[in-house]
């Protein structure tokens, strides 16, 4: 079941499925956390209150009403903290975006998993993957740099594929996976 949503930041193809999601994790009666950049709490707010005739209409099908629900707990990151979610040792650290990004470490049983969201190059996602075990990080100026964007010559949405190579090798990271490789400038 689920217990946390996180998100890294607030950009439509990071964020498009996040309404149906929600919805069905507190269809369930049991605390959802929602952490994310700032402005979590209003895309929460705005998602239960505009489909709160839905939820309605969800529950009733079940016998139950809006009060049934879970609980959601919302945690707005500025990058930096630290916290536990279900037994993972979470640690934060913002990234250099358009839009004020979250990088996310989890650890567990002597393992760490860093996802990067959005990002040109970062020291702080440098020192935040420092020696896990894998580095899933945003590769999208492979293809758009072409158009200007993205890197250090760009508008910096996107990191080149130059210094995603040299994060990973500053950080020491065992396994790289590239996300977010797309066509367009989007």
């Amino acid at each position: 079941m689920l217990s946390g949503l996180l998100l890294t930041h607030h950009h439509v193809d990071h964020n498009e499925e996040f309404a149906a999601v929600l919805m069905q994790a507190i269809m369930r009666p049991r605390t959802l956390e929602v952490f994310g950049p700032p402005k979590t709490q209003a895309l929460v707010d705005f998602t239960l209150d505009f489909y709160q005739d839905d939820l309605a209409y969800r529950l009733a099908r079940t016998g139950r009403t809006l009060q049934d629900l879970g609980k959601v707990q919302v945690r707005e990151l500025q990058g930096g903290e630290r916290f536990t979610l279900d037994g993972l040792q979470v640690t934060t650290a913002k990234m250099v975006h358009s839009s004020h990004t979250i990088a996310y470490c989890f650890e567990a049983g002597g393992q760490a998993i860093v996802i990067s969201g959005d990002t040109t190059y970062a020291e702080n996602l440098v020192h935040l993957a420092k020696g896990a075990d894998v580095l899933v990080i945003d590769g999208g100026a492979a293809v758009v740099r072409r158009n200007g964007a993205g890197g250090r010559g760009g508008m910096g949405s996107h990191a080149s594929m130059e210094d995603v190579a040299r994060m990973a090798e500053q950080s020491g990271v065992k396994r790289l996976v590239l996300t977010h490789i797309f066509g367009s400038n989007i």
